[in-house]
């Protein structure tokens, strides 16, 4: 169960840096904005919101 936790986190972490490494190759300042969210499923969605502004 333990092992299942720490490949899950592994998993997490993989996927926010891979959206942060795609938002970074669209905006440069992204990453910045990204960051501020502490979810990844909450990361896309504010920053395209942000955008429209």
């Amino acid at each position: 169960m333990r092992k299942l936790q720490k490949l899950l986190f592994a998993a997490k972490i993989a996927a926010f840096s891979a959206v942060v490494a795609l938002a970074e190759a669209v905006e440069p300042d992204a990453a910045r904005h990204l960051l501020c969210y502490r979810r990844i499923e909450s990361c896309i969605m504010p920053y395209a919101k942000f955008e429209e502004k």
